[in-house]
C-alpha cells in the first residue's frame, strides 16, 4: 500500500494512513464483490450486482440530500448567531 504524505496538508500522519487504508479496502471489497465472487458463486454474484446497481442508481439522490442538509445546517447556525 502506498502512503501519501503531504507536508502542506492539515491532516496528520495517522489520518493519512487511515485514509489510504480506507481507499485500499473499499477498492478491494468492490473488486471481490464484482469480479471474484462471480468465479466463486455466480448466483450470489448476480444478487450482489442487483444491489450494487440499485445503490448506484440512488447515489445521486443521497448526495443531493446530504448537500441540502449541509446548507440547511449552515443556515440554522447563521440564524442562531444573529
Amino acid at each position: 500500500m502506498k502512503l501519501r504524505i503531504c507536508k502542506t496538508s492539515s491532516r496528520s500522519f495517522s489520518q493519512h494512513i487511515v485514509f489510504d487504508m480506507l481507499l485500499y479496502f473499499m477498492t478491494t471489497v468492490h473488486k471481490d464483490v464484482t469480479e471474484r465472487l462471480l468465479r466463486i458463486n455466480p448466483s450470489l454474484a448476480a444478487q450482489a450486482r442487483k444491489i450494487l446497481d440499485i445503490n448506484k442508481s440512488e447515489r445521486h439522490i443521497r448526495g443531493g440530500l446530504a448537500t441540502k442538509d449541509k446548507y440547511m445546517h449552515e443556515r440554522v447556525m447563521r440564524e442562531m448567531a444573529h
